[in-house]
């Protein structure tokens, strides 16, 4: 496991809030790990990037990374 699946799977594990970016944001990775449709997770990434809290950048920082390694046409 990667040292960013760590940091989703710690993210995933803390959230309380299921209508939080993180929440939404995690759901979307999800679905590309299972069907491999990155693209909503690589635009909540850089909204919650851009807009977010700390958690939020540092969560989506980890997918944009996580998504690149695992489609390197990304």
């Amino acid at each position: 496991m990667s040292w960013s699946d760590q940091v989703i799977a710690a993210h995933e594990r803390n959230i309380s809030n299921s209508g939080e970016g993180r929440a939404l944001l995690i759901q979307c990775w999800k679905q590309f790990c299972e069907h491999q449709t990155a693209e909503p997770a690589i635009d909540l990434a850089h909204h919650l990037i851009s807009d977010g809290n700390a958690n939020e950048v540092e969560l989506g920082f980890h997918v944009l990374n996580a998504l690149g390694l695992g489609d390197t046409s990304l």
